[in-house]
């Protein structure tokens, strides 16, 4: 598989350790590409070996420079974390600056908020953006990512000279096509299933209203769509035409992982200034998320990088492959109701446990191949095969070789492992996983007001009504058995993903919601959806037409 050419101006007779540090060279989780750029990571997703892009190196900062941060406000956080993993030779320091500013806009309205829920619980809201949804900060700096790369390379060229990326996605992210839609040189192409209900066809077409934004709608179900989406990014080139790329926007790319790592450092620095008596070389917090919100990876880097955290708390869902890996040593794609094994550090386990609900059917909620938990691997084996000491290129070597074969094994057999306990022991050091029922995925409630089915809502604070959503929910409740075992002194910062509500004592304190932007329902001038066949070769050949379309009107 060929991977992108850098831009127009690189050199490449220059080493790349002359002109990028170890943190701004890529390899691949597979452990056979190296040399690898920044700009390949934005534009071929995936590396020529088949594996994802990581630094080479993570750098670790120490306890005076994490000082020096605490005092940035978030755009210059944003810039300084870009620094270290963006070579200047590929973005020079005033473009970076610029579109830092473009992708982070003013402070008041974007950056997400942290809000004191209870003693040493906190909420970091990431519904402020314009879109008032989670990745509209992601999305934004990759959309001004794609735009600065694609205006160097089609400097001067027109027609099919023109370098052209298409952005496939499922129908279910509007974010996605709100934040990249009507960008130069890109085209939008979401896949819907036909079985949605009226609601959520609804739903999903109200991102549809800017001109480079195309609906193919698949006869099929949704796990059709994410099939075939697998499938054009797995088995094709990814190249449709000599100027063509197929890209994602989705978790898979790195520039939102980094998007994410700036989030919670300024998270961290956030709670630092509520807690002024918070010492950053003696004291440490807990991050908490759910699996199906944000990348695990995110908070893995920074804990890496020196940030005090003490472990990352992740609320699953009640059948999770990823807590079935750290307690077995295997992986297998789908736990059975019933056979789950009990989990070190998790509370539920060694009280008798909670009912066992079904959770709300999701593939794509779970941890099962994801981007950030192959990259995940990739660290724990490249730690565990470090304690032979034969240096860093063996070290790179080995954890590719490893993880290569863990996942050719989840291919073949559903299933890898046993891995050995010293790399589940370093996941444990870093993790605590807490299981959380769910039967209702738009609320949760608190004492008297708790209907029969919902969550066990134990660990609310009791003076609090809750409208939240199931992410939110399951984040509070592993945040607060969490914090029965640490104490108030270890903060812990959980994430909202998306708006809520609630009120104290009965009385009503706030809606923290976000209208919804009234240009989202505008089709106006939209091409109406296309019907088409369950079967990725047709999809491809829609696609490679419709961009072709695209590319040759040089969408302004």
């Amino acid at each position: 598989m060929a991977r992108s050419e850098p831009h127009e101006g690189f050199d490449l007779n220059c080493p790349l350790r002359i002109t990028h540090t170890t943190a701004q060279r890529y390899i691949s989780t597979r452990g056979q590409d190296d040399r690898l750029l920044f700009e390949n990571s934005l534009f071929d997703t995936f590396t020529p070996d088949g594996g994802l892009f990581i630094p080479e190196k993570i750098p670790v900062l120490t306890p005076a420079e994490w000082q020096e941060w605490s005092r940035l406000c978030f755009q210059d956080i944003a810039f300084e974390l870009l620094s270290i993993f963006i070579s200047p030779a590929e973005i020079p320091p005033e473009d970076l600056r610029g579109i830092v500013r473009r992708s982070f806009g003013a402070e008041d309205t974007v950056v997400p908020p942290l809000v004191r829920l209870s003693d040493g619980l906190y909420l970091l809201e990431l519904f402020h953006g314009p879109k008032g949804l989670p990745e509209d900060m992601e999305l934004r700096l990759l959309g001004n990512l794609f735009e600065y790369f694609l205006a160097r390379k089609n400097a001067g060229k027109e027609g099919k000279d023109r370098h052209h990326i298409a952005i496939l996605h499922p129908a279910d992210e509007p974010a996605i096509a709100l934040a990249l839609g009507d960008r130069r040189d890109v085209s939008i192409i979401r896949l819907q299933p036909d079985d949605v209900d009226e609601d959520d066809a609804q739903q999903m077409t109200l991102a549809a209203s800017r001109k480079n934004i195309h609906t193919l709608v698949v006869k099929g179900s949704e796990d059709d769509c994410e099939g075939i989406i697998d499938m054009l990014f797995a088995i094709t080139s990814r190249s449709l035409e000599p100027h063509l790329n197929l890209a994602t926007a989705s978790s898979i790319s790195w520039a939102r992982t980094l998007s994410q790592m700036v989030i919670w450092i300024h998270a961290f620095f956030a709670l630092k200034r509520v807690l002024p008596s918070f010492d950053m070389e003696a004291d440490k917090v807990r991050l908490v998320l759910p699996t199906r919100s944000f990348d695990i990876i995110a908070c893995f880097l920074v804990r890496r990088m020196g940030l005090p955290v003490d472990k990352i708390v992740i609320a699953t869902g009640e059948i999770d492959p990823l807590v079935s890996f750290w307690a077995t040593c295997r992986y297998r794609r789908q736990v059975r109701q019933g056979d789950l094994p009990a989990l070190p550090d998790d509370a539920s386990t060694q009280k008798g446990g909670q009912s066992r609900q079904q959770p709300p059917n999701s593939r794509r909620g779970d941890v099962l191949v994801t981007s950030s938990f192959e990259r995940l691997l990739w660290y724990l084996a490249c730690e565990f095969v470090s304690i032979a000491h034969m240096g860093d290129a063996w070290n790179i070597k080995e954890a590719g070789v490893e993880v290569t074969k863990w996942l050719r094994d989840l291919v073949d057999r559903d299933a890898f492992g046993p891995v050995y306990q010293d790399i589940t022991r370093i996941g444990r050091n870093n993790f605590v996983a807490e299981r959380v029922a769910l039967q209702k995925s738009n609320s949760s409630q608190r004492g008297a007001n708790a209907a029969p089915g919902k969550v066990d809502t134990e660990s609310l604070p009791a003076d609090f009504r809750w409208d939240a959503c199931e992410a939110t929910a399951a984040g509070v409740v592993a945040s607060q058995r969490s914090l029965s075992r640490t104490g108030i002194n270890v903060p812990h910062i959980s994430l909202a993903p998306v708006a809520y509500r609630k009120t104290r004592n009965g009385g009503w304190i706030g809606d923290r919601r976000m209208s919804v932007p009234a240009n989202w329902g505008s089709s106006k001038g939209k091409e109406p959806v296309r019907s088409i066949a369950n079967d990725w070769q047709v999809v491809r050949a829609a696609i490679a037409e419709i961009v072709e379309r695209d590319s040759m009107r040089g969408t302004e």
